[in-house]
């Protein structure tokens, strides 16, 4: 299924529409995020299951507030928000199911060896860390669609034009989101030892890649960067696949 946004401005009130048990779903995404595009199937079964779901895409609402990763994902009930999801994850159907009774309360998750549920405990949030390599590649895909998307507008308009430094924009974002969560230190410890091996393998060149993306100054500089991000992403999916 293709990745696709509402460009419609979404309202939760006032739609006239019926939610199952008054649930709803706002989902903040960008058309570059590889973890967006497979995160779409999984709220596509939700919208089938009666819960109605929009899609934003960020890069058309320059002025939205909190919103700093894609995917993040916004659960209402009414048009109070009682969940907030960030990045991929592979469980949401089932978590948001669970939020679908007016008097479900969230249960304290268990630990596994490859997730792990992060609280805030000002702002009721949660962060669900998956798999680190999955999502790795998909961050990734990202940067390396964004920097070539990038150079398109800086042929047209130059390294300066704004298209450019928004994609250069997002692909330094999807590296912070890769390192903070897919491969913070948690995430590594409780992944299985040939993947911690391979983490620590390309961590080193993710980080390269951040600095080189972060020196951009010419059109020849963006081209060398899009190439090394291409580069590693193949690297780094061939890789897995060995495992």
């Amino acid at each position: 299924m293709s990745w696709r946004s509402d460009k419609k401005r979404h309202s939760l009130s006032g739609s006239g529409v019926k939610t199952r048990k008054n649930i709803s779903v706002v989902s903040y995404v960008s058309p570059t995020c590889g973890a967006c595009k497979r995160l779409d199937p999984h709220l596509s079964a939700l919208e089938r299951r009666g819960i109605p779901v929009k899609r934003v895409d960020i890069t058309e609402r320059k002025h939205l507030s909190g919103i700093r990763y894609t995917p993040t994902v916004d659960v209402y009930r009414g048009k109070k928000r009682i969940d907030r999801i960030v990045g991929y994850s592979p469980d949401i159907e089932k978590r948001i199911e669970g939020l679908t009774s007016p008097k479900s309360k969230r249960k304290k998750p268990k630990r596994d060896k490859l997730r792990k549920y992060v609280f805030n405990t000002k702002s009721n949030e949660s962060i669900q860390k998956t798999g680190c390599i999955g999502c790795s590649t998909a961050h990734l895909a990202t940067v390396s669609g964004s920097l070539n998307e990038a150079i398109r507008f800086a042929m047209a308009g130059g390294i300066k034009h704004p298209e450019v430094v928004r994609r250069l924009h997002i692909a330094l974002e999807e590296i912070a989101i890769m390192e903070r969560i897919d491969l913070s230190p948690e995430a590594i410890q409780n992944s299985p030892p040939k993947e911690q091996k391979l983490i620590r393998k390309f961590q080193p060149k993710i980080r390269q890649l951040r600095q080189h993306i972060s020196e951009i100054k010419t059109v020849d500089d963006l081209e060398r960067t899009a190439t090394e991000a291409r580069h590693l992403s193949e690297e780094i999916y061939k890789a897995r696949l060995y495992l």
